[in-house]
Order: structure tokens, then sequence, then C-alpha cells
């Protein structure tokens, strides 16, 4: 997973002390442009633990393949997108019909 710097500064600012990550429950989208479902979590969530940039996902196996795969970036402007997650196209566990 890659994490560009503005998607990390918001990720941090999302996260509260002390707590350990995020839980990945998915996203809505596609491998070409989604958002992804996050939740912050106190305790390590079972499942695949993803990490990059210092910042922690739970995921299940499934959906840690898209992590694996994925690009977070945040858009911050007016009309912004936000929190944006892509990946290569036809990545497995990807929901997209490109398979």
């Amino acid at each position: 997973m890659q994490i560009t710097k503005p998607a990390q500064t918001k990720l941090r600012r999302l996260l509260p002390d002390g707590w350990t990550g995020f839980r990945y429950n998915g996203f809505i989208g596609t491998c070409t442009g989604s958002t992804p479902l996050i939740k912050p979590v106190k305790e390590p969530w079972k499942g695949v633990r993803v990490e990059a940039a210092g910042i922690v996902f739970f995921a299940s196996p499934r959906d840690a393949l898209v992590l694996d795969a994925a690009t977070l970036d945040y858009d911050s402007r007016f009309f912004g997108k936000g929190l944006t997650m892509t990946w290569p196209h036809g990545t497995e566990g990807c929901g997209c019909s490109c398979h």
C-alpha cells in the first residue's frame, strides 16, 4: 500500500491519540477511484494487518489483497473528493467486473 503525504496527514488527524489503527470495511466505487470505508479502532482487530507509512489497517484476508495494491490519497479542495483509494485494474479481490 502507498499513502500520499496529504492522506497520511488526514488519517493521522482522524485517529484518536492512543488508538491502534483503522478497520477497513471495503470500499464504495471501483479500482479507478473509490471511497474506502474505514473506522478507527482502539484494539487490534482480528484479521490481516496491513501497514504503510506507520498507519495500520485491519482487514479480512480478501480485502487485504486490495489494500496491499492500493494507493490512498486525500483531496482537500472545497469540492475535492476527500480520501480516495485506487489500485491496479484486475487486482484479486477487486469488486469491479474486470475479471
